[in-house]
Parts: C-alpha cells; sequence; structure tokens
C-alpha cells in the first residue's frame, strides 16, 4: 500500500557535474504479510537521514548551459534507516498465532536502525532562475530484516518523488547550494 512521507535535503555543487547532498526523509513504510486469503497490510514509522553523491549527466554529456529547461541526473549513497512503532505486525501475528504466514516472520520491535545504499535518477524541470521542480526515484537496499520477514534477510524499498529546489548563486555560474523540499508520494516495498 502507498505511503505519503516528506523529504528535505541541502546540497552543493562542486562544479556543473558533480554534486553531493544531505537528505532526510521519513514519515511511513507499509508491508503486507503474504498469505492465501485476505492478506493483513501493516506498517511503522521510520526516518531516513541519507548523503548522496549526484551527478548531472545532461552537464556531463551536453556540457554546462545556465539557461537548460530539463536537467537529467543520477545519484548514490548511504544513510541510515531508523524505524519505530511496528506494533501492528506484533498484534497481527499475536491475533493469528496458528497461521501459516506467522511462522516465518520474526518482527522487530521498539526503535531500530538498518543500514543502507540507495541509488537512483532524477529529472529537474526549471521554472525560473532559481526554482525548479523535479521528479525522482530512490531504490533503497536495507540490510537486516526491515520488512519483518527474517532476521537477517536485506530488503528493498523504493521512493518516488516529486519536488521543488531552489538554487543559491547565480546560474550563469555553477549553483552553489541547492534546497529542497519533496513529497514522496510513493513509498513502498520494491517487487
Amino acid at each position: 500500500k502507498p505511503c505519503i512521507a516528506t523529504q528535505v535535503g541541502i546540497g552543493y555543487n562542486f562544479n556543473e557535474v558533480v554534486g553531493t547532498r544531505l537528505t532526510v526523509n521519513g514519515w511511513q513504510s507499509s508491508n503486507r504479510i503474504h498469505s492465501y486469503k485476505n492478506p493483513p497490510n501493516y506498517s511503522w514509522n521510520y526516518i531516513s537521514p541519507d548523503v548522496d553523491l549526484t551527478v548531472s549527466l545532461s552537464n556531463l554529456l551536453l556540457g554546462y548551459n545556465p539557461n537548460r529547461i530539463v536537467n537529467l541526473g543520477i545519484f548514490a549513497g548511504v544513510g541510515a534507516n531508523i524505524a519505530f512503532n511496528n506494533y501492528e505486525i506484533v498484534e497481527i501475528l499475536n491475533q493469528n498465532p496458528n497461521e501459516h504466514y506467522c511462522k516465518s516472520y520474526t518482527p522487530w520491535e521498539g526503535t531500530k536502525t538498518f543500514f543502507t545504499n540507495r541509488v537512483g535518477m532524477y529529472i529537474d524541470f526549471r521554472i525560473s532562475r532559481n526554482w525548479s521542480a523535479s521528479i525522482e526515484n530512490q531504490t533503497y537496499f536495507i540490510y537486516g530484516g526491515y520488512y519483518d520477514s527474517f532476521k537477517y534477510y536485506n530488503d528493498s524499498r523504493c521512493n518516488h518523488l516529486i519536488s521543488l529546489k531552489y538554487s543559491f548563486g547565480r546560474r550563469q555560474n555553477k549553483p552553489l547550494a541547492l534546497w529542497e523540499i519533496t513529497c514522496i508520494i510513493t513509498n513502498g516495498k520494491c517487487t
């Protein structure tokens, strides 16, 4: 089931092609217990600070153009996924102890931190000299049973984002810093 979350970030471009950014996103993740009849959904909260290396493919392949309307880029990074409020699955498993799917789930409780890697791509659409709108896809690789399936099972999560970005500095030179606020419109397990 899709979830709504938010992301804020700040970045710095070292040159016209390579930059870095720090983002923090989070709110809610969800999963479904896969069974043959009426699989129940459950959700929990998370916050995820990440550091990314960004590459502007448009500037790399076509050269820097301060008046470019569309900019395509990729990124890769590392971070942590701090998850909490995972009580819904515990209640489901306690209510149905004899169901076959209960035996394969080992839910975590309290607050748990998972190490993550992520990759993705973005398309920026310039609105004005300093503002742009962006569409971004993120794929997280989460280590250690984030979706409760098995304790040492590695999971993935996909985020699809729509955001606004503000560039400090002048576009005629390299943008010095970026500030972004993002609404994640879909947040769910990658299948």
